[in-house]
């Protein structure tokens, strides 16, 4: 009784500083809870722009962008420094231990230990929750800026809301807080992804950035910062990220439609939210442009992309044929070609000119289901059915991997990837790599087989080196005579946990490790034997190596 009366005669808080109190209690809470990020979303979304303000006087908006800023990164700052710090010390502490011994030694062997304890399910663990609490965030920050779970369905209606008059929760010291935290540079630095399968993999966290970007749009004041580069070198989120962004995820849903059977309909539904979400961002940045002189407007110079940049190139075997002549005049033409003052000319007339090879398609299957091109793994893929219930994820994986790799694969004059996959399944392919500048393999073209077991992903794919000359020639310790690749990543070497395959790989990384650790400057270097041998002066490694193990076999 006495509990009641003395309730009844104490004074009613302020409802809006409870609210302020409440949102700091959930920000300082370590780590995040899920129930009670939802909570504070509901409690910003249910606020009047006059209880948003207190909020804001509360040092919710500070918080949410110190939070934002410190998950949007994968290491914090202290412990970035601490571990950039450890590493230099032992760089120092291994150059004056090893100083007698020749630099180059090892490569991919003679270091480390095969008993580390780097684990790749915690780092993974640690990683999607700094993701899922980053997510969190960023839904608060909808909720502040314009309101939780925004469907944004139409364009004109939401931008004419707020055209005439800002909110009022939305001062322009709030703006310029907001849009001078790291919510921008996060916007630019994952709206650069070029890889379907890299996005497909953290769809939440992407329509999280592109719902605080159109929330952003809406609002007068932020359209600035979304038009222009926030920093000197850094390129407009409208201009130029958002369509090349939209582009590459489109190109999805008409690659390799043959071999992945049904589509990914998770992903399919994203792409259609980015598509409707872009539309609400180039018109908020029109609307904006309008009132700018011309001179002071955004250019892009950003090219059109062709059809088979976007997508894989379906090719038959007449098409093929047909595409030679194409293909000679412009080699003719790189042949032609006469440097200039302009470093990058070269690169960009090569890319121009092989850039529809890159990746096709081509019948490898011939009829009644026979192979009708030489395969190394001939039999694994007759015993398989790739349309199987059971492997459907497999080739939804492979499928999202192959669609990332016209934009993603190296194709420059020094070192480039070609993919060519089969025109009715997509896990049988074959791939050239041409030798890297500056090594023994430069201008050399080495041909390989890749297969992807029914296991995939959780065991990496299956690669046979071809380019042997009948099995006569070794043109690296890594690369055996039988089509054998000694790798890591592969399985075929023991190394350190972190080297080694695991779901989270992709045969991009395979691609780039093949031509980035075994077509080296000094492939001697290469030979576990290396270690001991580089105690004893060799005049010639390199020679070494070509006597070693390019000489043919001897039949006895």
């Amino acid at each position: 009784m006495g509990t009641a009366v003395s309730s009844m005669s104490s004074p009613e808080p302020d409802d809006s500083s409870n609210h302020a109190e409440r949102a700091m209690q959930i920000l300082n809470q370590k780590p995040l809870r899920m129930a009670q990020m939802l909570r504070l979303s509901r409690i910003i979304n249910d606020s009047s722009p006059d209880e948003k303000l207190q909020l804001h006087r509360g040092g919710m908006v500070a918080k949410l962008c110190e939070l934002i800023a410190d998950c949007g990164s994968m290491l914090p700052k202290h412990e970035a420094a601490g571990h950039a710090s450890d590493s230099a010390d032992k760089r120092r502490r291994n150059n004056r231990r090893h100083s007698s011994v020749v630099n180059g030694r090892g490569v991919g062997y003679g270091h480390g230990s095969t008993r580390s304890r780097w684990d790749i399910e915690r780092t993974v663990e640690e990683r999607l929750a700094r993701e899922e609490h980053l997510i969190w965030l960023l839904n608060a920050m909808t909720a502040y800026l314009y309101c939780a779970s925004p469907d944004f369905g139409d364009t004109e209606t939401a931008l004419d809301k707020f055209a005439q008059r800002q909110p009022a929760h939305l001062t322009p010291n709030i703006v310029e807080q907001i849009s001078e935290s790291a919510v921008v540079p996060l916007l630019e630095y994952h709206l650069k992804n070029d890889s379907v399968f890299d996005v497909s993999e953290h769809m939440e966290l992407y329509q999280a950035l592109l719902e605080v970007a159109c929330s952003m749009a809406l609002i007068p004041g932020f359209v600035p910062y979304l038009v222009k580069p926030y920093a000197e070198h850094a390129k407009s989120i409208v201009k130029d990220l958002i369509p090349k962004f939209r582009e590459i995820m489109s190109a999805y849903p008409n690659a390799l439609r043959g071999q992945m059977g049904s589509p990914d309909f998770r992903l399919i539904d994203f792409i259609n939210k980015i598509n409707r979400f872009s539309e609400l961002l180039y018109a908020a940045a029109h609307r904006y442009e309008k009132t700018l002189p011309p001179e002071q407007r955004v250019k892009t110079a950003r090219p059109r992309t062709t059809h088979s940049e976007a997508s894989l190139s379906r090719k038959t075997a007449p098409e093929v044929v047909d595409d030679r002549p194409r293909t000679a005049k412009m080699l003719a033409d790189i042949s032609a070609y006469r440097p200039s003052n302009d470093p990058h000319e070269m690169s960009m007339l090569y890319s121009k000119s092989l850039k529809h090879l890159q990746i096709q398609t081509y019948k490898f299957i011939g009829d009644y289901g026979k192979l009708a091109v030489p395969y190394t793994f001939k039999k694994e893929s007759r015993n398989l059915n790739p349309f199987s219930p059971t492997l459907k994820e497999r080739t939804k994986r492979i499928a999202k991997e192959l669609a990332s790799m016209p934009n993603t694969l190296p194709l420059n004059a020094s070192n480039s990837i070609f993919v060519c996959v089969d025109e009715g399944r997509c896990d049988i392919m074959k791939v050239l790599i041409s030798g890297p500048d500056d090594t023994p393999y430069q201008n050399g073209l080495f041909e390989f087989d890749v297969f992807f077991p029914t296991s995939y992903p959780f065991s990496p794919p299956k690669c046979s080196f071809l380019t042997t000359g009948a099995g006569n020639v070794r043109f690296n310790p890594n690369l055996y005579n039988d089509g054998k690749i000694c790798l890591s990543i592969l399985g075929t070497w023991e190394g350190r946990p972190e080297e080694k395959w695991n779901p989270y790989c992709s045969l991009l990384q395979v691609l780039i490790s093949i031509q980035g650790l075994i077509f080296v400057k000094e492939p001697y270097f290469n030979e576990p034997s290396a270690l001991t041998v580089a105690y004893f002066p060799i005049d010639d490694p390199l020679n070494f190596v070509k006597c070693t193990f390019c000489r043919p076999k001897i039949s006895l």
